[in-house]
C-alpha cells in the first residue's frame, strides 16, 4: 500500500467574502473567483484537477499563483500572453480558459511532491503586455493576494 511519505498535500483556499474584490484589479461590482477549497490529498504521480470559476461583468484574464510553505505568492501560470517559461509550464502543469464558462482550471497528469504549495486563483480586466508592466502589476497582485487570505500551515503529511 502507500505510505503516507507517498501523499503530497495541495493547500486550495478560496478568497473570503469580503477580500474578493481584491482578486480583480479595476472594476469589482459583483465580481467573484470561486475555487477548489480546503485540503486536496492525493498520492504522488497521481493526476490533480484545480478547478477555478469566476463572474465577472467584463472581460477577465484569469491567472494562477502559488505559494510554497515560507515563500510569497508568484505567477505560476497565466492565459494571456502565456510563456513556456511560466512556472506551472514548467512543472507540467496546464490550464484551459474557458470564456463562455468562465472557468480557468488547471491540472497536472502526475502530480509530484514538490508540487505540495498553496494555489490561488486571481482574475484581472487587463493585463499589461510590456514585462514590466507585466511584473508591476504582478508585485501588486501579489500583495493584495498576500493580504487577502487566511494563512494557514501547510506541507507535507509525515
Amino acid at each position: 500500500g502507500d505510505s503516507l511519505q507517498n501523499h503530497l498535500l495541495l493547500g486550495i483556499e478560496t478568497l473570503l467574502l469580503f477580500m474578493i474584490k481584491s482578486g480583480f484589479t479595476e472594476k469589482t461590482h459583483g465580481d467573484s473567483v470561486h475555487q477548489t477549497e480546503g485540503y486536496i490529498v492525493i498520492s504522488q504521480w497521481d493526476p490533480v484537477v484545480l478547478n477555478c470559476s469566476y463572474k465577472s461583468s467584463f472581460t477577465a484574464f484569469p491567472f494562477w499563483y502559488v505559494q510554497y510553505p515560507n515563500g510569497h505568492p508568484k505567477i505560476f501560470l497565466r492565459d494571456t500572453g502565456r510563456e513556456d517559461s511560466d512556472e506551472g509550464i514548467v512543472k507540467g502543469f496546464n490550464a484551459e480558459h474557458d470564456e463562455p464558462k468562465k472557468s480557468f482550471h488547471m491540472w497536472k497528469p502526475s502530480s509530484e511532491l514538490s508540487d505540495s504549495a498553496t494555489y490561488y486563483c486571481i482574475a484581472r480586466d487587463t493585463v499589461t503586455r510590456t514585462s514590466g508592466g507585466t511584473e508591476q502589476k504582478a508585485r501588486k497582485s501579489r500583495e493584495a493576494v498576500t493580504g487577502s487570505y487566511k494563512r494557514e500551515t501547510r506541507g507535507l503529511i509525515s
